[in-house]
């Protein structure tokens, strides 16, 4: 491989009403379009059918596909006209592709790893402090008070 070549994946659907000759009939046409285009297939993943999550082009079923390969950067306008020319293909996406990344679906948490998730620090209960008692005053001494206060 060139050391100027770079990482590409392609992503692309395929109308439903096409049959499954029609299917694979694409996917190898753009298999070619690479290699015509002197590129390097790393990984094809066949088309399959899918649900669309909005309608495209009046359908809301698509087969999907994607592959990855490098290609040096001069020839991939060469291969994206002749996908664009593709009249199987519904849409499609091109993009620069990490190798870092990786494919895998995230694991599930499991309880046993909730189980032993660090906890938050227990709260203590607080005791309510008790009210301090005010001695009562009896209401003579309240009128001498203010009486003394007024000046009477």
């Amino acid at each position: 491989m060139d050391s100027d070549t770079k990482n590409y994946e392609i992503a692309y659907l395929i109308s439903p009403s096409a049959s499954e000759d029609e299917v694979f009939g694409v996917a190898g046409k753009i298999s070619g379009y690479i290699q015509e285009a002197h590129g390097a297939i790393k990984k094809v993943e066949e088309p399959k059918k899918i649900r669309l999550a909005y309608f495209i082009k009046k359908h809301l079923d698509a087969y999907f596909g994607w592959t990855t390969f490098s290609i040096h950067p001069d020839n991939l306008a060469v291969f994206e006209k002749k996908v664009k020319e593709e009249k199987g293909i519904m849409r499609h996406l091109l993009v620069l592709h990490d190798e870092r990344i990786t494919h895998a679906r995230p694991q599930p948490i499991r309880l046993k790893e909730i189980a032993r998730a660090p906890q938050a620090p227990a709260v203590r209960p607080v005791t309510p402090t008790p009210k301090e008692e005010k001695p009562e005053m009896d209401i003579a001494a309240l009128d001498k008070k203010l009486e003394e206060i007024l000046g009477k």
